[in-house]
């Protein structure tokens, strides 16, 4: 599978991430798909700004983290719109305001919301009560902005999804019940290898296998670490305590000691097996520094493509979202051939014409064109237009092309192509 050349089975239809269990297999690889693309596009220098121009997004943190809100700020700057940091005490999430009440009065300022929290319900109450898109960007339960800069990760270094083995190594948590959920929806084998009494909740197991069992992959939970690196063409692990369990930080050292992936865990896997951490890394405690700067490790192009990750769930959670606008949300997203707009019945007292034009404007059309039947304004250019030769390429051009991500209609002069 060519994840640059996805074709999406059914329309998006996801108003939120709150978790990938709510989206479907072909969600999931529209948004690794769209990352993809996005994160070549950015290689190449093309524009992304049209994407979110005008849109306002709300970044919540009651759970603080660099990575998180840098390339979150960074993602929605690069598509064009304009993030705004709000800090947990600022907003008294629960305590000061009701998430009701924080729900609808950001619903009335901005166009969307990251939250970075401790509680699911907090998200799940922003998206039930709001009226705009809610990104889940961590909570206790779920992180599934991550997961998919890992899948995208995975992919990028193996070539494939389906088929492959990822192991876990550590604590059964967010993290763990995050990629027990993506893996098992695109037929990854997961393996978790965890003390007995820190084994991910069996809700999340139970969900895990059942899409597994679609999907045609396993999900193993097992005290044995040989056994889950058996195979693996991915190792995974993540700090013993996560934020919010610092009180426990002694005791889990203890317990995990078994459990650090050093040089030697690692030649448990495939011999050619990436290395992978979500980061911040206690250097020394659930891994080595050996294993974190070897040269299987792939720690900083995972962190790299949460801001790829994040940009595809944006752009398709907010992109040509405009109230009353007539064009499928995001369809500038997906188009492979040149789009236009036509405004027509301009002569009309009821026309709208600066309000249709910022719709087409938005859903990314190079070309907007205002006509009317009546008068036979702008009747000809249209048709002068639609008379242009179009581009004609050979085949091996139009591969080139293909290669780079370039449509057949753009300059590519800069790479030396017709």
């Amino acid at each position: 599978m060519d994840l640059l050349q996805y074709k999406p089975k059914a329309q998006f239809a996801q108003r939120h991430l709150l978790t990938l269990q709510d989206y479907t297999p072909d969600e999931i690889l529209q948004v690794l798909s769209l990352a993809a693309k996005l994160k070549l596009q950015r290689k190449l220098g093309m524009d992304q700004t049209h994407i979110l121009r005008g849109k306002n997004v709300a970044l919540i943190f009651t759970k603080p983290s660099m990575r998180t809100r840098v390339s979150f700020e960074v993602g929605v700057q690069q598509l064009g719109g304009h993030a705004l940091y709000i800090s947990g005490p600022e907003i008294g999430l629960g305590t000061r305001e009701s998430v009701y009440d924080v729900a609808n009065v950001l619903s009335r300022f901005v166009d969307g919301i990251m939250i970075r929290t401790f509680h699911q319900s907090d998200v799940e109450g922003l998206a039930k009560y709001g009226q705009i898109p809610v990104i889940n960007g961590l909570t206790d339960d779920y992180h599934p902005c991550q997961v998919l800069a890992d899948l995208l990760t995975l992919y990028e270094h193996k070539g494939a999804l389906a088929g492959k083995k990822l192991a876990f190594v550590g604590d059964g948590n967010n993290m763990a019940n995050s990629l027990m959920i993506i893996c098992s929806k695109l037929g990854v084998d997961v393996a978790i290898a965890t003390p007995a009494a820190y084994a991910p909740q069996e809700t999340y197991v139970s969900w895990a296998k059942e899409n597994a069992k679609a999907a045609g992959s396993t999900v193993t939970i097992t005290t044995d670490i040989a056994e889950a690196l058996r195979g693996a063409d991915a190792v995974y692990t993540d700090v013993w305590a996560s934020m919010g369990m610092e009180a426990e930080t002694e005791k889990r050292a203890r317990d995990f000691v078994d459990y650090q992936v050093n040089s030697a865990v690692l030649k448990l896997a495939k011999p050619d097996a990436i290395f992978l951490h979500c980061l911040p890394a206690h250097r020394g405690s659930e891994v080595t520094d050996e294993v974190m700067d070897g040269p299987q490790s792939v720690v900083f192009d995972e962190a790299e493509n949460r801001l790829h990750a994040q940009k595809a769930v944006l752009a398709l959670l907010m992109a040509a979202d405009e109230p009353f606008s007539v064009f499928e949300a995001n369809c500038q997203c997906f188009t492979n051939r040149p789009l236009i707009g036509i405004i027509t019945k301009i002569d009309s007292p009821y026309a709208n014409v600066p309000m249709v034009r910022n719709w087409m404007v938005n859903s990314g059309c190079e070309r907007i064109f205002e006509v009317s039947n009546l008068t036979r304004e702008g009747i000809q250019e249209l048709l002068d237009y639609l008379q242009e030769d179009p581009v004609r390429l050979t085949l091996e051009q139009a591969k080139a092309r293909q290669r780079l991500g370039l449509t057949e209609w753009e300059d590519a002069s800069r790479f030396g192509l017709a």
